[in-house]
């Protein structure tokens, strides 16, 4: 089977790894692999997308705490996201009139061992810390 078009796939990840582009731009790279095959990720890190790449490090339980860490992006980060489970999308991009399919976006996978309930009751779980982290003592109304 090949990728498509606004396709949504789950993988494990295989390779993680710091990287750069041509012109200098800092990433991370991962390569999910699946039934379809393999598909690489990377998740640029610029001061513009900095709110996306915090976003797709949450995915494998990184905090933003955790990236200003040179020993943690060197020696743990790699090893922290091998082997997580993540369902991803799939877009159709036009680079140089060359057609490809690429990744568009990347979640936290579902084991199949674990139930929708559980699945359910941990996105809630998440979502209530996240909102509970952004009260300060000024904003309690008692």
């Amino acid at each position: 089977m090949a990728f498509v078009d606004k396709g949504r796939y789950t993988g494990r990840v295989t390779r993680a790894k710091l990287t750069e582009s041509q012109k200098g731009t800092p990433g991370f790279e991962i390569l999910i692999e699946c039934e379809e095959g393999a598909m690489t990720h990377t998740i640029w890190i610029t001061a513009k997308n900095i709110d996306r790449a915090v976003k797709d490090f949450a995915v494998f339980d990184v905090s933003e705490e955790m990236l200003d860490s040179e020993t943690f992006l060197r020696d743990v980060l790699p090893e922290k996201i091998i082997g997580k489970l993540v369902t991803f999308g799939t877009k159709e991009e036009t680079y140089q009139d060359k057609t490809s399919i690429k990744c568009a976006w990347i979640n936290k996978g579902r084991d199949a061992s674990e139930s929708l309930e559980a699945s359910v009751a941990g996105i809630f779980r998440a979502a209530k810390k996240a909102e509970n982290a952004d009260f300060e003592d000024g904003d309690i109304p008692f």
